[in-house]
């Protein structure tokens, strides 16, 4: 189809990671900062939907201190959000501020916030096995889930029923809202596996570094077997319906 250019903004770092909310008037973005006097201080971004400024806070003014941002995650309307940095992650409210922090979450921290807010699923990605930890809104962990390799995807369903993980060493996981493993593939050996849920968490798209796309049902049924795609997968995102699968390739575009 013919697409658009809507609107641009000229960020002053290089943009890592985006999370735009589900009614698309907000977009949270991280940019990748490193300075030679105070180190790593990588710099959250709030815009509308219309490309407009809300503010812009690098982790020194967000945490107190300079800091990696590894991952943010928005909910319905900005209403919260969550963010994943080294070993931490927070909840903040759409104005910046802290409401809570979850500390000793050893590595980098990858997150990801059901619309609502009420939940948020965080995976980390230390030396050797991950964790995934799941937390209600006051940042209560109801659960976690050990991984075989170290989490370097995750995502939680809008509905906040299932959480699709992704990890290091070629597996793909799905869990229920109690914690409740559904089911495991192995999609490759010493690949990263990146995972996007649908709304309601019916469907499960996969992207790996091995160069594969496929997508699984909630019951861990093939609906798309593991295919071979020309570029290097970096990410996945599936539409709300589960009809479209979107794969950013390494500087190869979508």
């Amino acid at each position: 189809g013919n697409w658009s250019l809507v609107w641009e903004y000229k960020a002053d770092h290089e943009i890592k990671k985006v999370s735009v909310s589900s009614d698309g008037n907000y977009i949270a973005a991280v940019g990748d900062n490193w300075n030679s006097e105070v180190g790593r201080n990588d710099v959250l971004y709030l815009l509308t939907g219309n490309g407009e400024l809300l503010w812009k806070k690098d982790s020194r003014s967000l945490f107190g201190f300079s800091d990696w941002i590894h991952d943010v995650s928005v909910s319905r309307n900005a209403t919260y959000i969550a963010v994943g940095s080294e070993g931490e992650t927070y909840l903040l409210q759409r104005n910046g501020s802290i409401i809570w922090k979850k500390e000793h979450m050893e590595g980098m921290n990858r997150v990801s916030i059901s619309d609502d807010g009420e939940y948020i699923a965080i995976g980390t990605y230390p030396i050797g096995i991950g964790w995934v930890h799941f937390l209600d809104k006051s940042g209560q962990e109801l659960w976690n889930f050990s991984t075989v390799g170290s989490v370097e995807s995750i995502s939680i369903s809008k509905n906040g029923q299932y959480v699709a993980v992704g990890d290091y060493k070629g597996y793909a996981y799905l869990l229920d809202r109690e914690g409740n493993l559904l089911w495991d593939k192995k999609l490759g050996e010493w690949c990263d596996i990146y995972v996007s849920t649908s709304a309601d968490g019916e469907f499960v798209g996969i992207g790996t570094s091995n160069r594969e796309i496929a997508i699984l049902n909630k019951n861990g049924d093939w609906l798309l077997n593991p295919t071979q795609v020309q570029h290097t997968v970096v990410g996945v995102s599936i539409t709300s319906d589960g009809n479209l699968l979107f794969i950013p390739a390494e500087s190869e575009g979508l």
